[in-house]
């Protein structure tokens, strides 16, 4: 009844935010750093962009961390599956 496909690993989606994040991460310094180097205003504008994008990606990082862990009171009975909402 699985209509013949997966949705992928729980796993999967987090290594691949982690490898988004670091990708992120390493363009956001060097570009920082150019525009530092250079005073460019536009470089420096979308680094902070970039940072501002970081920042989501670890928010759902940690949404996606916390779903993973299971119910510890009577009161949370879907865990905390709901923290990606």
């Amino acid at each position: 009844m699985g209509a013949g496909h997966s949705h992928g690993s729980a796993d999967s989606r987090v290594s691949r935010m982690v490898a988004a994040s670091a990708v992120l991460g390493v363009f956001f310094l060097v570009e920082l750093v150019t525009a530092l180097a250079i005073s460019s205003l536009a470089l420096l504008a979308d680094a902070s962009h970039m940072l501002t994008d970081l920042v989501a990606l670890f928010m759902g990082l940690t949404a996606v961390l916390l779903a993973r862990r299971g119910s510890t009171s009577p009161a949370r009975t879907y865990g905390w599956h709901r923290a990606e909402v």
